[in-house]
């Protein structure tokens, strides 16, 4: 009986096993690139001043100049185009006026001259190109539905794992073995400790793979 139940969870960890194997070659590329790119897009908003920086800095002084004046002096350069949106970060930063044609004025708070203007195309061009491999593999409907099955292909790579995981419950890694050790301890310890974050991310990344599946799920309806 004992024998027998011994056979049983071995057969049953071999499957999990080639499970665990066969979903993660599956998903493999797919999730490589949306990680990567994922990556990139994690830092959106700061790789343009990291270029730009003329743009993007002021020197602090005793005192800024209103809010009210500055948007005057960008209103009186651009008539032909309204602001729609300004933003101010700490003091060291310039303020940013969003114009309705998408382009950016950047203004020094402190003497309110024009320290340049960044277009749409040019400041986003390159992550325009990463976000759309991030969310359809550069293409269209096609690899929007591989990145979704991708992503969801990672729920069941994690109860796999975690299944596999849990007979030794491995969380530390043996840096003075072999290289395959600290590589198999390292699967397992960061596969342990991210799983939860990892299951989130691929729930959200499905659904916004697939916005239809979300409005049916919330019994809701997209904005117009």
């Amino acid at each position: 009986s004992r024998r027998g139940t011994t056979g049983n969870t071995g057969m049953m960890r071999k499957i999990l096993l080639n499970v665990h194997l066969v979903v993660g070659l599956l998903a493999a590329v797919v999730l490589v690139i949306v990680g990567l790119t994922g990556s990139i897009l994690a830092f959106d908003g700061y790789y343009d001043g990291w270029l730009n920086p003329s743009l993007y800095r002021a020197t602090p002084q005793a005192h800024r100049i209103s809010e009210a004046s500055l948007q005057s002096n960008v209103h009186r350069r651009y008539a032909s185009v309204a602001i729609e949106r300004i933003d101010m970060a700490d003091s060291n930063s310039a303020h940013v006026f969003t114009l309705a044609d998408g382009t950016r004025v950047f203004v020094d708070p402190y003497t309110g001259a024009v320290l340049g203007t960044r277009g749409d195309a040019e400041a986003g061009s390159f992550l325009k190109t990463v976000r759309k491999l991030h969310t359809r593999l550069g293409s269209g409907y096609m690899g929007r539905l591989a990145v979704g099955i991708a992503t969801i292909l990672v729920v069941p790579l994690i109860a796999t794992g975690l299944c596999l995981w849990w007979k030794k419950k491995r969380l530390t890694v043996a840096w003075r073995q072999s290289f395959f050790r600290i590589n198999w301890d390292l699967h397992n310890a960061v596969g342990a400790y991210a799983s939860l974050f990892l299951l989130l991310l691929s729930v959200s990344g499905f659904f916004i793979a697939f916005e239809g599946a979300l409005f049916w799920v919330t019994c809701s309806t997209p904005q117009p």
